[in-house]
């Protein structure tokens, strides 16, 4: 029997799903089979991948980490081993710019499995017990007469600013502000430590999952203007309450420049079975494929099921609904050392969330990260 070995995400999204998938794989070829670890969502994020493709024949990553991957030669571009034909299938049905954000140096390092982007999410059972409306506006976010949360960890803190950043014309990586700018950055500082300051421990210590199983689970936060989607929230029963996900709020009531998030596949030189491999990959972009990912609490990234009947029913139009975010979102920088310049950067934004840092003082240290950093790029 041919094994294979896969890593990908603790969370029913992330692992559930592709484990489902993969035991219905090896049921049609039963001389295959694939077996999955899973990390955490943190781990997802900044675990170096050269060393998973030490230990793995398949590696569920994070599309910021793929100029690390390209650099750590331990992983085989797919452009090489998938023909011309099937790429461009790909291409074609995934949504927004998840194939693109996996392009690094001239080649695709990892295939759009899982779609996600940074959109808002809020009870619409308490929103109907108090007579809210939905914010479209960052203004509206703050008259909002309910408890407002966001995961405010440092990298989603970062993702946030990037955001908000992108959505206000204003380049998330700036290395030199004028007046006009910096006005604009002041506001955006303001708005997340109004956030923060309401929110307190809860938002400043989670990540999206974290933060969604608190508020479907308790009677508290009504909003999160901002925050990767997890749709499956929108499910009967997942959790105690629902979640329904809308387009985030913006400064100019468009949903443009969310930070795009999702999961992509990657395959490692460990590999031995890449005939299989293609196999496998070919399967799983089948519709009826796609359809059972969803079903088993896969979020695709195969726009067909973001426009389908059956998933935006049982998710409450959540896809549907999200669209025009996901079109218009922003793909992050995916240089080497992207990670680590991330993280530190979302440590400055926790300081000044925080009250040890001034806006003057948050703004002049992202200022020297991203010269030191991104001016290179």
């Amino acid at each position: 029997m041919i094994k294979l070995y896969g890593i990908s995400w603790d969370d029913p999204r992330g692992y559930d799903s592709i484990v489902y998938i993969s035991e219905r794989y090896s049921e049609k070829y039963k001389d295959i089979h694939i077996q999955w670890d899973k990390r955490s969502l943190y781990d997802f994020t900044v675990y170096p991948p050269d060393k998973l493709a030490k230990y793995y024949d398949l590696v569920v990553v994070d599309y910021p980490s793929v100029g690390d991957i390209a650099e750590s030669n331990n992983y085989i571009p797919i452009d090489e081993i998938l023909s011309k034909k099937d790429l461009e299938f790909i291409q074609r049905i995934s949504v927004g710019k998840t194939y693109e954000s996996y392009l690094y140096n001239g080649h695709l390092w990892a295939l759009p499995i899982d779609a996600a982007t940074q959109v808002s999410a809020y009870r619409e059972d308490i929103f109907k017990e108090f007579n809210l409306k939905i914010p479209k506006t960052w203004k509206q976010v703050i008259k909002l007469k309910c408890k407002v949360g966001m995961p405010l960890s440092p990298i989603h803190a970062h993702s946030s600013f990037i955001t908000m950043c992108v959505n206000y014309f204003l380049d998330p990586f700036f290395i030199r502000l004028d007046q006009y700018n910096l006005k604009k950055i002041y506001t955006i500082l303001d708005i997340m430590k109004n956030i923060s300051d309401k929110c307190g421990d809860l938002c400043l210590k989670s990540d999206p999952i974290k933060l969604l199983d608190y508020m479907a689970e308790e009677n508290e936060i009504c909003y999160i203007p901002l925050t990767y989607g997890y749709y499956n929230y929108s499910r009967d029963k997942y959790r105690k309450n629902v979640i329904n996900y809308i387009n985030i709020p913006s400064f100019t009531e468009i949903p443009y420049g969310s930070t795009l998030g999702g999961a992509g596949l990657a395959v490692s030189i460990k590999n031995k079975y890449i005939e299989e491999t293609i196999e496998f990959i070919k399967w799983f972009y089948d519709f009826n494929t796609q359809k059972m990912y969803w079903k088993h609490y896969g979020q695709p990234a195969d726009i067909r099921i973001w426009i389908d009947e059956e998933a935006n029913k049982i998710t409450r139009n959540s896809y549907i609904n999200t669209i025009y975010t996901i079109s218009l979102s922003y793909v992050r920088p995916n240089f080497p050392g992207f990670i680590k310049f991330h993280e530190e950067s979302g440590k400055v934004l926790v300081n000044f969330l925080t009250g040890k840092i001034s806006k003057d003082e948050t703004i002049k240290d992202l200022l020297n990260l991203n010269t030191s950093c991104c001016a290179r790029k």
